[in-house]
């Protein structure tokens, strides 16, 4: 008895997703921009997993984090647990899939959160390193800044006394031992910067460019600015650089060289929504939330469940419901 022949309808860019080693696939989406490799996901189920499997490489927390910490999770619980955020170079270089290595891990923490990010980093192997008229010792220093803010540790204000701090920096660093050589955990130095306040208010108050509104909580990785700073590769400044114009220079000299076009005041600026709107909110339909989890694309499910990179979504639904797709 004869079997009738199976056709393998499977189209050549479907193989070569699911077939191809990792390395050829990674170097395929290297040039694509993030929102068109996501568009991908809704063409059959095919290229979804092999999309997803490449999202799970190109954006991996563990690989971002694993030069700095043995467990990528502990230190994600460790943000969650303290209201913190990684903002700054790290977080650039995380969304924009491990394009350059940067060398401070900058950790926006309030004050509430202070004294246990700090102590934990201590148990990582980092060590204190006092500066700027700080106590020698970290636990001192941290108590004297929330005493100094009017604050105590709960992040309720104090009775006596009124912030006037707006930030402050603590430095930590890990000396490089043979062991660390070995896993190429040359992830030296952690500045946690204690600010008065949601961490990330303060980086859309402070930071000197769109382009650097980025941050990494312990469940999610953010982008207030994602088409202009990863598809169209521009930076807006949002401060006044005739002051401490030198810091300013220093800044875009380093991003010009990372191939990013600086927009100052004087140059046109391009009518796009994402810079024009303005009842721009955090989450809005602009921004780029890419969860850390990714979703278990190999179960069916039977409610509706969400996985969300920005405006895009891919919606889960039971066999008996329509299949709504992309939005």
């Amino acid at each position: 008895m004869s079997w009738p022949a199976v056709r393998d309808n499977t189209s050549p860019f479907e193989r070569f997703l699911l077939g191809a080693p990792e390395g050829a696939v990674d170097k395929f989406f290297s040039s694509w921009s993030p929102d068109l490799i996501m568009h991908l996901r809704s063409v059959n189920s095919n290229v979804f997993m092999g999309i997803e499997a490449y999202v799970s490489r190109a954006w991996s927390i563990e690989r971002s984090f694993d030069r700095w910490f043995f467990h990528a999770g502990s230190f994600l619980r460790m943000l969650e647990a303290c209201d913190a955020v990684v903002s700054g170079s790290e977080a650039q270089q995380h969304l924009a899939r491990h394009e350059f290595r940067g060398k401070d891990l900058d950790i926006y923490v309030p004050y509430h959160g202070l004294l246990r990010m700090g102590r934990w980093l201590k148990q990582q192997g980092f060590l204190y390193q006092a500066s700027g008229g700080k106590h020698l010792l970290f636990d001192a220093a941290a108590i004297m800044l929330a005493s100094a803010a009017g604050r105590d540790f709960t992040g309720y204000p104090g009775a006596r006394f009124k912030s006037t701090v707006a930030f402050s920096t603590f430095n930590f660093v890990r000396p490089q031992t043979p062991s660390l050589k070995i896993l190429a955990m040359d992830g030296a130095q952690v500045q946690l910067i204690a600010v008065c306040g949601d961490p990330i208010r303060f980086l859309i108050d402070n930071f000197h460019s769109t382009g650097v509104m980025n941050y990494i909580t312990g469940t999610h990785a953010v982008s207030l600015f994602p088409r202009s700073t990863f598809v169209d590769r521009q930076m807006y400044v949002c401060q006044d650089t005739a002051r401490d114009a030198s810091v300013h220079q220093a800044w875009m000299a380093k991003y010009r060289d990372r191939g990013f076009t600086i927009v100052e005041a004087e140059d046109e600026v391009p009518n796009t929504p994402e810079v024009r709107e303005w009842c721009r909110k955090i989450g809005d339909s602009r921004t780029w939330v890419l969860p850390h989890e990714r979703s278990d694309f190999g179960q069916c499910r039977s409610n509706e469940t969400a996985v969300a990179f920005g405006n895009y979504s891919l919606t889960w639904v039971s066999d008996d419901e329509e299949d709504t797709g992309y939005q």
